[in-house]
C-alpha cells in the first residue's frame, strides 16, 4: 500500500521560542536593610523591605551554622513606603535574612554579635564590604565606645545626598550592624556625625564585586582503600562563580582538563580523571583571566592515624591563600552514622557527614575561603561535640608553605555530599527603578536601655 500527501496539505510546524539563560545576575530583588543591634544575652533584627508593594513580604530568618528557622510577614507602612517586621529574642550568631527573591544575590547574611565584642580599635564608625553574586552587601558598624556616656549619632552616606540615619541615646558599650544590599561598583564614603563628637567621622570604601574576582575551589578525593596503594582514586572539584556573568572554568589536574560553565553566583560540580596516591596540584582558569589554584592529597586509607574526637583541622598557606582541609574519623557507632559540621560565623563548611560503614576517615578541603583570623570548628551528633579552635595567617605569606601543625600532612577527602556549596538559581528581572524609603525604628523594647531612631533614602544606581 502506498502512502501520498499533497503538498498542499501540508502545514508548517511553529519555531519552538529560543529562551536564552540570563548571564549576568541582576539587582537583588528586593532591597533590604537589616539592622542588628549587638547582645547581651539576646538581640532584635529589625529587617526593612524596601518595596512599595502593599501585600505583605514573607521574611524567612535562617540560623547559619546552627539550627533556627522562623518566617513571619512584613508589616506595610504606606507613610514610609516600606514594609518592616522584627525578629525578637535572637541568640549572638550569624542569620540568613530571605525576602522571596531567587537570585544568588538576593539573600543578606547578618550578624548578631555580643556587645563585649566591640572593637575600640575600629572606633566609632567601621564599614564592612562582602560580594555576593557580583552584588555589593555593605554592613555600617556604629559602635559607643564604652565611656559611660550616652552618644548621639547621624550617618550619612554618599550613595544617596539626602540618605540620612539618626541614631539617639545609645548607650555606652553598645553597637549596631546597618546591613544594606544591591551595591554597584564604585567608589562611597560614609559619615558619623552628631553633637557627642569633636568633629564628623568619614570613612570612604570601594564596592568591587561585578566581575574579576577568583572563584572559591573545594577538591574532593576519596582516600585509597586498595591493597595497591598506588591504584587510582577519583577526583572532584566544586567550583563557586563569585562575579556577577557566567564564567567557563577550565579545570586541569596531570593530564586531565574538563571545562565547566558557572553562572553567577552559583557553583558547579565536576568529576576528574582518577588519580595515583600522591599530591596533585589543581589548576582552575576562568574566561575572565582569573587563575585559582589548590592541591590535593589521595592517601592510604589504612595508614591513617585516627583522631578519637572524630576531627582534625590542618592549615596552611597557598600562593598567599589559605588552604583549610577538615578531616572526619570514625569512631563507631551504629550505621549509618551521622553528624553536623561546621564552622562559626560562616555556612560555608556547613555538611553532614555521614559514614555508612567502618572507614578511617573522610576530608573536605578548601583554598581561599577564609581569610586570616582565628576560628572555631563543630562537630556534632552521635555521641561526638568536638570544638576545634584554628588560626588562618596567609597575609604575609605570598609563596606555598608547609602544612601547619594542626594536623597532619597528608589528607583525603569526603565524596560530595560532605560539603559542597550549595546551588542556587539566577531568576528575576532587575528593576532598574531608584527606591526611596525611610525608616523608623524604635529600640526601647530591647532592653538595653537606649533608644534608636533611623531615617533613610536610598537608591542603588550604578555609578
Amino acid at each position: 500500500m502506498a502512502v501520498s500527501a499533497s503538498p498542499a496539505m501540508a502545514q508548517e510546524q511553529p519555531t519552538p521560542p529560543v529562551v536564552e539563560e540570563p548571564t549576568e545576575v541582576e539587582r537583588p530583588e528586593p532591597l533590604i536593610s537589616a539592622v542588628a543591634s549587638c547582645a547581651e544575652k539576646v538581640a532584635s533584627l529589625d529587617v526593612y523591605v524596601l518595596d512599595s508593594r502593599e501585600d505583605p513580604y514573607s521574611i524567612t530568618l535562617q540560623g547559619v551554622g546552627f539550627n533556627f528557622n522562623k518566617s513571619q510577614p512584613t508589616v506595610y507602612l504606606p507613610d514610609k513606603d516600606q514594609h518592616h517586621t522584627l525578629f525578637a529574642n535572637l541568640a549572638p550568631g550569624q542569620y540568613t535574612v530571605r525576602a522571596g527573591g531567587h537570585q544568588p544575590s538576593d539573600d543578606v547574611d547578618v550578624i548578631v554579635k555580643e556587645c563585649a565584642e566591640a572593637d575600640p580599635a575600629k572606633g566609632e564608625l567601621s564599614i564592612e564590604v562582602e560580594c555576593k553574586a557580583g552584588w555589593g552587601i555593605v554592613t555600617f558598624v556604629i559602635t559607643s565606645p564604652a565611656t559611660g556616656k550616652t552618644m548621639q549619632y547621624t550617618l550619612s552616606t554618599s550613595e544617596y545626598p539626602g540618605a540620612k540615619y539618626e541614631t539617639l541615646t545609645l548607650p555606652d558599650g553598645m553597637f549596631l550592624r546597618i546591613t544594606e544590599n544591591g551595591f554597584e561598583d564604585g567608589k562611597y564614603f560614609a559619615t558619623l556625625s552628631g553633637p557627642t563628637l569633636k568633629e564628623p567621622i568619614t570613612e570612604k570604601f570601594t564596592v568591587a564585586c561585578a566581575a574579576d574576582n577568583a572563584p572559591k575551589l573545594s577538591a574532593f578525593a576519596n582516600c585509597d582503600g586498595k591493597d595497591d596503594i598506588t591504584s587510582p582514586a577519583p577526583l572532584y572539584v566544586d567550583v563557586t562563580n563569585p562575579n556577577r556573568a557566567t564564567i567557563d572554568y577550565t579545570i586541569k589536574v596531570g593530564g586531565a582538563e574538563r571545562v565547566l560553565k558557572v553562572g553567577g553566583g552559583a557553583n558547579g560540580f565536576v568529576e576528574m580523571d582518577t588519580l595515583p596516591a600522591g599530591v596533585h596540584r589543581v589548576t582552575v582558569s576562568g574566561s575572565d583571566g582569573t587563575v585559582t589554584k589548590t592541591e590535593v592529597a589521595v592517601d592510604d586509607c589504612s595508614g591513617v592515624k585516627v583522631d578519637e574526637d572524630g576531627l582534625q583541622v590542618q592549615t596552611r598557606c597557598v600562593d598567599g591563600k589559605s588552604d583549610v582541609t577538615f578531616r572526619f574519623f570514625d569512631i563507631g557507632g551504629d550505621y549509618p552514622v551521622k553528624r553536623s559540621f561546621g564552622v562559626d560565623g560562616t555556612d560555608l563548611f556547613d555538611s553532614t557527614i555521614e559514614f555508612d560503614a567502618e572507614g578511617p576517615y573522610l576530608w573536605s578541603r578548601h583554598t581561599g575561603e577564609l581569610a586570616d583570623g582565628e576560628y572555631t570548628a563543630r562537630l556534632v551528633g552521635a555521641g561526638l561535640n568536638t570544638v576545634e579552635k584554628f588560626a588562618v595567617k596567609c597575609a604575609d605569606q605570598p609563596t606555598t608553605t608547609a602544612p601547619s601543625t594542626t594536623g597532619p600532612v597528608p589528607s583525603t577527602t569526603p565524596a560530595p555530599q560532605a560539603g559542597t556549596a550549595p546551588a542556587v538559581d539566577d531568576t528575576l528581572p532587575v528593576t532598574g527603578a531608584a527606591v526611596g524609603t525611610m525608616v523608623a525604628l524604635g529600640l526601647a523594647a530591647l532592653g538595653l536601655g537606649g533608644f534608636l531612631v533611623i531615617t533613610a533614602r536610598r537608591k542603588r544606581t550604578s555609578k
